[in-house]
């Protein structure tokens, strides 16, 4: 989730409130730090940084139903401010009600259109759901707004893969790796391609590749001796 948590200079008693939140909340002291907030709004009800953050804290100790209360009700205090409709997609993906976690992206990118985080994550939804065309078009979207946005690279070519599209797939993957070189999850998926289409000269490239930025990684050295002795045997 977002954390926009940030100190308020003016003296308010609903401020100062808020503040002493923040420093416990910089500790991950979340269950000090709850009442603080509450008391906060208890003062000023319209306080939005607090209701927002109620949110965020909510989440943070596991409290779902709470922490969508908390954020819808800072969405109703700033309509045209997307970070609480992002946050509520969040929410709903990991509760797996997709539709009401499209929804709330949506919502946020009314507000944020260019935003690629949002659509990376709206994408994620997308294929968490199964819709893999929609979850493309969202990937697409996500690196139209930011080229090196590396997580939508990498989302699209899982989702490639789940289409059976290994070229693209690859592809997407091997950009990853221009963007972020110590992508680790990018080597390992391209090995995998490699190995599941028998190119075992490519994936043999692919753990050497990794194992010299992880030498002692048994589980890379087990699958480099592995594709080494495959290749023996051709």
């Amino acid at each position: 989730m977002f954390n926009f948590f940030k100190k308020f200079k003016n003296q308010s008693a609903a401020a100062k409130l808020f503040n002493e939140a923040v420093e416990l909340v910089s500790k991950k002291r979340f269950v000090e730090a709850l009442p603080l907030l509450l008391r906060s709004l208890e003062i000023d009800p319209n306080f939005y940084d607090a209701q927002y953050n109620l949110g965020v804290v909510y989440h943070s100790m596991n409290n779902a139903p709470s922490a969508i209360d908390a954020l819808k009700k800072a969405a109703a205090l700033r309509p045209k401010n997307a970070r609480a409709y992002y946050n509520l997609g969040l929410i709903y993906r990991e509760l797996k009600d997709f539709p009401a976690s499209v929804f709330y992206f949506q919502q946020a990118l009314q507000f944020r259109p260019r935003d690629g985080k949002i659509h990376n994550s709206l994408g994620v939804t997308f294929r968490d759901a199964n819709n893999l065309h929609a979850a493309l078009d969202e990937f697409q979207r996500a690196v139209a707004c930011d080229a090196h946005h590396a997580s939508a690279h990498f989302n699209m070519g899982l989702t490639y893969q789940d289409l059976k599209n290994n070229a693209k797939a690859i592809a997407c993957y091997e950009r990853v790796l221009e963007i972020d070189p110590d992508h680790t999850e990018a080597y390992v998926s391209l090995g995998y391609i490699y190995f599941n289409t028998g190119n075992v000269k490519a994936e043999i490239g692919i753990w050497e590749k990794l194992l010299r930025k992880f030498p002692d990684d048994a589980a890379v050295k087990a699958q480099l001796d592995r594709a080494r002795s495959k290749l023996k045997n051709l």
